[in-house]
Parts: structure tokens; C-alpha cells; sequence
């Protein structure tokens, strides 16, 4: 087998397993889902079984919107911008919720 054979094939099993591997992650993604409306329906925050632990994590997450921020970047940068800048008209809040899956040690 010459070398381009060789590269042909290592490449062809890198594309097969990353098409796995998105197979799986979109598996693992959705039943993440399913056991976090298991777990909130039955208010449930934490849970044990004799597989592991399950804890819903939940919270508030501040950003800046990225848009916003850069119209007002160039703004100071032209002179435009004499007030102060309120940073919280640059900031977005978005709600956080996943289940934390961990196995047994």
C-alpha cells in the first residue's frame, strides 16, 4: 500500500468516527433532557442511583452582546461616545439549566 492509499483510508476513518461521534453526542444530549424533565417534574434536584448521581444545575449567566459592544467600541474610538458608558445596556442575562451526570467512583 503506497502512501496515498494510507492517507486515504486514515482520513476516511477520521470522517467515520467523527460522524459517530456526533451520533452519540446527540444520543447523550437527548437523554440528558429526558432525565432533567424527569428529575424537575418530580422536583427532584439531586438524585442517587446505583449507577451515580444525577444534580440539576441552574443559574443566571451574564454576557456581553458582542454587537452591541463593538458598535460601541467604535463609537469611542471616533470621537462619537462623550458620556459614560453603561455597561449593563452591553450585558444580556440568559437562564442556565443542564443535569450533571457523574458515575460512581
Amino acid at each position: 500500500m503506497d502512501v496515498k492509499e494510507r492517507i486515504d483510508r486514515k482520513i476516511d476513518n477520521i470522517l467515520d468516527i467523527k460522524d459517530k461521534m456526533e451520533i452519540l453526542q446527540m444520543e447523550l444530549d437527548s437523554e440528558k433532557e429526558t432525565l432533567l424533565q424527569i428529575m424537575k417534574s418530580n422536583n427532584l434536584w439531586e438524585c442517587q442511583s446505583e449507577y451515580g448521581s444525577a444534580k440539576i444545575i441552574a443559574f443566571d449567566r451574564e454576557s456581553l452582546i458582542k454587537d452591541d459592544v463593538l458598535v460601541t467600541i467604535d463609537k469611542v474610538n471616533r470621537g462619537l461616545q462623550k458620556e459614560r458608558i453603561n455597561v449593563n445596556k452591553l450585558m444580556k442575562k440568559s437562564k442556565v439549566c443542564f443535569v450533571l451526570v457523574r458515575g460512581l467512583e
